[in-house]
């Protein structure tokens, strides 16, 4: 069994338009997130480990995206942590996939800015209980699949509307 690690992507916007995707398999650890933050949300040094704790990090080109917007690139269950790098500097966001199963495409998520590493713990573990929660009610069909994914939508943006980044398709959600 191999280890799947925080995987990380960096979005790279530094052309209008244009995506460019990068992958780490252990960008997202907490150790990378704390030098990060310590250090500045800024392209000139950690994001690029520079830094010698970060120095298993190695990112890989992954694609590149034209006229799409950076929400709509995520692969919300593939990643932990999605830096987005503009010229004006570093945002760090978690992604957060809506579903409960399966039959909930990939790409309906949001992306919930974090300032701290705190922040980051915090949303990791107040979603997995609200969703645990939840998966309670559509168990014993007091609540349909659907309704709980809107749930989990609604609690990111409508709690977190200054950090929240829908897909573009959520809510209604693409099926």
């Amino acid at each position: 069994m191999v280890a799947v690690g925080e995987r990380a992507l960096a979005l790279i916007c530094e052309k209008p338009g244009v995506i460019e995707q990068f992958t780490a398999q252990w960008g997202g650890s907490d150790t990378v997130l704390e030098v990060l933050f310590e250090d500045g949300l800024t392209t000139e040094g950690p994001l690029l480990m520079r830094d010698e704790s970060c120095r298993d990090v190695h990112w890989t080109y992954h694609r590149t995206d034209r006229g799409t917007a950076i929400q709509d690139v995520v692969d919300y269950l593939a990643y932990e942590v999605v830096y987005l790098v503009t010229p004006a500097g570093i945002s760090v966001y978690q992604p957060v996939w809506h579903g409960l199963s399966p039959s909930c495409p990939p790409a309906d998520g949001t992306l919930i800015r974090i300032d701290s590493l705190v922040e980051h713990r915090l949303f990791r573990r107040v979603i997995r209980q609200y969703k645990a929660l939840l998966y309670e009610f559509v168990t014993i069909d007091l609540l349909s699949e659907e309704d709980a994914e809107r749930l989990v939508a609604s609690l990111l943006t409508v709690g977190f509307p200054d950090r929240a980044i829908p897909a573009a398709k959520t809510p209604p959600f693409s099926r």
